[in-house]
């Protein structure tokens, strides 16, 4: 490991790992909490018009390699059908994830057949 891995490693470790949706930090407990209230985790929601399909940006709240702090994907076939692409860099702000929500949109606009 080198000097400069190290010190990137030591500032991850001390970073909070919860944090509300304006990046503030926040214990587990208020983790949980803000967690189990689905208004609160919704960032943002479009149904594509003429379709079963809705693009869906939600807040994740954890900041860890395997969670980001928010989340778009889509959902098919009125939600029994779900997929994740990745749309850009991960969200790490509220305003970060609602321009890729935008995005996801669009994108999912311009694939559907005329």
């Amino acid at each position: 490991m080198t000097n400069h891995d190290s010190t990137h490693h030591a500032a991850a470790e001390s970073e909070p790992l919860y944090r509300d949706r304006a990046g503030n930090p926040i214990d587990v407990v208020r983790w949980g909490e803000l967690w189990s209230d689905f208004e609160y985790r919704r960032v943002a929601e479009s149904r594509v018009e003429g379709t079963d399909i809705v693009v869906r940006t939600v807040w994740e709240g954890a900041i860890s390699p395997v969670s980001p702090m928010f989340a778009t994907g889509v959902l098919f076939d009125g939600g029994h059908r779900f997929s994740a692409p990745r749309y850009g860099e991960e969200a790490r702000t509220e305003k970060e994830a609602l321009a890729q929500h935008e995005r996801a949109v669009d994108e999912v606009r311009s694939s559907r057949p005329a």
